[in-house]
């Protein structure tokens, strides 16, 4: 999956902080996993309609889950953004964006 610049990644379902690393934001679909790595830009369009960009710290492409494991299309996968956000910074709810 090709993706252009402005391209709508996923809606914030979850948020959290990793002391030491940032805060992990979850909704990134299986299939755009080869589409985002760390240094992308993203654009966070809050639902209060105010935005900031901020630069992927990391992403994950596994995760644990309880067994039976759900088929890949029903996971959502998490971004790491900058130790310089909170989770009150990206509300779930917010809008994610890949920039250039």
């Amino acid at each position: 999956m090709n993706l252009s610049p402005q391209s709508f990644l996923f809606e914030v379902t979850s948020v959290f902080t990793i002391a030491g690393r940032g805060i992990c934001v979850e909704g990134l679909d299986h299939t755009q996993l080869d589409c985002v790595k760390k240094g992308d830009f993203v654009e966070l369009r809050h639902p209060d309609g105010s935005v900031c960009r901020a630069e992927i710290a990391a992403v994950s492409y596994f995760q644990t889950y309880a067994k039976p494991r759900p088929p890949i299309e029903a996971r959502s996968f998490p971004i790491l953004l900058p130790p310089s956000l909170t989770t009150t910074d990206v509300p779930v709810g917010t809008t994610v964006w890949l920039v250039e």
